[in-house]
């Protein structure tokens, strides 16, 4: 009985297709935030810190890789992490004191810093008090 429940809930290619627990990478922290992106995703811990996993190939994962991460990656900067979203390819995040951070795919200038850049992450603004990303803005 407990192949067959496994074999309904994980398809062939890895895909799951009921709610199953994250547990690895994250341990001993309470998930606060959850943002999805196109394939890859983000959360913040109740102690404002943030990770990752997913497809990278554009840099969204903010690890300074553009590598894929199959379990949750620490992101080492920034920290105090009061906000986060996540699009197509690419995310933000807001920080305490208002400034808002953007990393992945700038094609559009989707991440705020001009269209001069191809991949990258920056410093977008201060005073911000909310976020958003949309798929491809």
């Amino acid at each position: 009985m407990e192949e067959d429940v496994e074999s309904t809930i994980i398809d062939t290619n890895g895909d799951c297709w009921l709610p199953v627990p994250l547990k690895t990478g994250v341990r001993c922290r309470t998930v606060r935030m959850v943002a999805m992106g196109h394939d890859h995703c983000l959360i913040v811990t109740a102690d404002s810190l943030m990770y990752s996993w997913g497809n990278g190939s554009k840099g969204q994962l903010g690890t300074g890789s553009m590598q894929a991460a199959d379990t949750p990656q620490f992101i080492t900067y920034p920290t105090d992490v009061l906000d986060v979203a996540a699009g197509e390819e690419h995310s933000a995040c807001l920080i305490e004191g208002g400034e808002c951070f953007t990393w992945g795919n700038a094609a559009g200038g989707r991440l705020g810093l001009g269209s001069c850049l191809t991949d990258g992450a920056g410093l977008l603004s201060r005073g911000v008090r909310g976020r958003f990303c949309g798929y491809r803005e």
